[in-house]
C-alpha cells in the first residue's frame, strides 16, 4: 500500500479506511475488516524500516511548517546537502535493501534480523587480525566469509536445502567443507605441496578461523593466502564453468583501444569506521595526463553511493574542461548496469543515479567496464579521497607516487589477471 498506490485493491482499501492520510500514519479502525486489521498490525511492526527519500523536493504539506526553528537547527538544516530531481518522484522507500521496494522476502529477513542479530559463533573472536593483515581486500573479505561459516560450500548448501548433497563435486570421496574444498581434496592437496605445504600438520587443524589465523599471520603467510584463494578459485572454475586452472587472461589500461579522451573512475571505502572516497583521471588515447580528481563523501560508508559519484563528479569536471567527447571506464558493472538499465524509481540513489542519465543522454559519452588490472590510476584517486577530508580536489598535475603507473598504462603494460 505504500508503493503500490496504482492497484486496485490499494485504491479500494485506502477509499475506505485510510481517506486523505498516508498510509504510515493510519491507524485501526473500529469498523475495520479483519483484513485490514491484519495489514495495519503488519504495518505497525514494518514501518520502522521504511524512510522518505526526495525526490524533486515539492510536497503539499509546505504550509503547516509554520514553527519558528531555533538557529542551531536551521544551519543544521541548511547545511545538509539534498539532491533533487524533478524526474523522480517523493517517496517513501524500504531502507533494508538498495533497491527501495518492500518485497515479502525483504520484509521477512530484516525482522528476522531483528530477533536474531548476527553474532560471531564464538563471541571471544576478535576479527581484527582480518583487516590488519597486508592483503588486497577481497582476500580478507573471504577470510571473513570463512569465519562467519558463509562461503557457499556444498555442505553449507545442503544444510540450507539449497542443494541435493554435499559431497564434494570434484573427487566425490568427502563432504565439501571449506577446509575440504580448499585444503584436503586431492584437487587441493596438490596446489598446496607445489607451493610448499607438505608437513602432515598443516593438514591437522580441523579448525577453518585457526588454520586461516595460523597461516596468514605466519613466516609465509603471502604465500600461504594466495594458496587459500587459488584453491578456491580453482574450485569454481572446476564445478561451475568447467575449466582447469589456468592464469592467462592479461589485461591493460584503455583494453577496448578507444580513441580520444579517456576517463576512469573508481571508489574506495577504508579503515575503520569505514571511510568512503571517490576518484577519477582523465587521459588522452595516449595515457598522457589530463587532469584527476578525488573526494571524500562525509557521513558516509556506503560503496553503491561512491562509484556513482565518481561518474557523477568525472561527468561535470569533463563539462567544465569543455570535454564533450570521451570514455568513461569503471570497474564496477553493477553500477554500469544500473546507470544504463531502466529506472528503479525507489532506489535509495535514484535522484543521483537520474542525474547522470540525464547527462549522458546529452553528450557522446561512452560508459564501459573495465577490470581493476586496468583501473589501477583511477584507484589511486579513489584512495586519496577517502584518507583526506576534502569534498572534491582537482588534480592539476599528478602527484608524484602515481608517476609509475601512468608510465606503465602509457606504455601498454599487461597486467594478470586472476
Amino acid at each position: 500500500m505504500v508503493q503500490s498506490s496504482n492497484k486496485l485493491w490499494v485504491d479500494l482499501l485506502s477509499s475506505k479506511y485510510v481517506k486523505g492520510s498516508t498510509f504510515l500514519l493510519s491507524g485501526n479502525n473500529s469498523s475495520g475488516s479483519p483484513t485490514w486489521y491484519s495489514i495495519i498490525q503488519a504495518k505497525n511492526i514494518l514501518k520502522d524500516c521504511f524512510s522518505w527519500r526526495a525526490g524533486s523536493g515539492t510536497s503539499p504539506h509546505t504550509h503547516i511548517l509554520y514553527t519558528q526553528l531555533p538557529p542551531s537547527v536551521s544551519d543544521l538544516i541548511n547545511n545538509i546537502h539534498i539532491k533533487f530531481n524533478d524526474s523522480i518522484d517523493n517517496a517513501f522507500i524500504w531502507t533494508s535493501n538498495k533497491n527501495g521496494s518492500y518485497t515479502t522476502k525483504s520484509g521477512f529477513n530484516w525482522l528476522f534480523s531483528l530477533q536474531n542479530p548476527v553474532t560471531p559463533h564464538n563471541p571471544s573472536f576478535s576479527w581484527s587480525w582480518i583487516w590488519k593483515l597486508q592483503l588486497p581486500e577481497k582476500i580478507k573479505f573471504f577470510f571473513w566469509l570463512v569465519c562467519h561459516n558463509s562461503v557457499p560450500t556444498l555442505s553449507l548448501l545442503d544444510h540450507r536445502k539449497m542443494n541435493l548433497s554435499a559431497t564434494c563435486a570434484r573427487c566425490g570421496l568427502r563432504e565439501e567443507t571449506f577446509l575440504h574444498c580448499v585444503r584436503d581434496c586431492d584437487f587441493s592437496i596438490s596446489i598446496w605441496h607445489h607451493i610448499g605445504f607438505d608437513n602432515p600438520d598443516f593438514f591437522s587443524s580441523m579448525d577453518a578461523h585457526d588454520w586461516l589465523k595460523w597461516g596468514s599471520t605466519g613466516s609465509k603467510a603471502f604465500i600461504f593466502s594466495a594458496g587459500v584463494w587459488w584453491s578456491w578459485r580453482n574450485h569454481n572454475l572446476m564445478c561451475l564453468n568447467n575449466e582447469t586452472w589456468t592464469v592467462d587472461r592479461v589485461v591493460k589500461w584503455n583494453n577496448n583501444n578507444f580513441s580520444g579522451v579517456i576517463l576512469n573512475v573508481d571508489e574506495s571505502c577504508l579503515g575503520s569506521p569505514i571511510r568512503s572516497g571517490f576518484g577519477g583521471i582523465f587521459r588522452n588515447d595516449s595515457g598522457f595526463y589530463l587532469s584527476g580528481f578525488s573526494g571524500f563523501i562525509q557521513g558516509s560508508s556506503d560503496i553503491m553511493l561512491a562509484e556513482p559519484y565518481a561518474i557523477y563528479h568525472g561527468l561535470s569536471l569533463a563539462e567544465d574542461m569543455e570535454i564533450n567527447e570521451f570514455v568513461c571506464y569503471s570497474d564496477s558493472l553493477h553500477r554500469i548496469n544500473l546507470i544504463t538499465g531502466l529506472t528503479l524509481k525507489y532506489h535509495v540513489h535514484a535522484v543521483l543515479i537520474q542525474d547522470i542519465k540525464e547527462f549522458l543522454s546529452n553528450r557522446n559519452v561512452s560508459l564501459c567496464h573495465t577490470l581493476g588490472e586496468g583501473n589501477q590510476c583511477a584507484d589511486f584517486f579513489a584512495k586519496h579521497g577517502a584518507s583526506s577530508d576534502v569534498d572534491l580536489f582537482i588534480h592539476a598535475s599528478p602527484p608524484e607516487c602515481i608517476l609509475d603507473l601512468l608510465r606503465s598504462d602509457a606504455a601498454g603494460t599487461f597486467f594478470l589477471r586472476e
